[in-house]
């Protein structure tokens, strides 16, 4: 059975993981949320075997990263205590 894994970069305003990854940085989740692409379209694949010596369960990694910076993500629902905002 194979093993397939999905990293998904869901901070969209302080995204990372495509500098971290040396991947594009888009299209992205937040274009997949537009409407301006398919989730098919933004993902990635990466070949795992040729990064690393050590071969995990899945050979490949699918990421999905945050996107185009130009989508503007909704404002936070709570407040970093826990308060709702208002």
């Amino acid at each position: 059975m194979a093993v397939r894994v999905l990293l998904l970069e869901v901070d969209l305003r302080r995204p990372t993981i495509a500098r971290q990854l040396n991947i594009r940085s888009g299209p992205g989740l937040s274009d997949v949320l537009i409407g301006a692409t398919t989730a098919d379209n933004a993902t990635q694949s990466i070949d795992l075997a040729s990064r690393s010596s050590y071969l995990a369960p899945a050979k490949t990694l699918d990421v999905i990263v945050a996107g185009s910076s130009s989508a503007n993500p909704p404002p936070d629902r709570e407040s970093r205590d826990g308060a709702a905002a208002r």
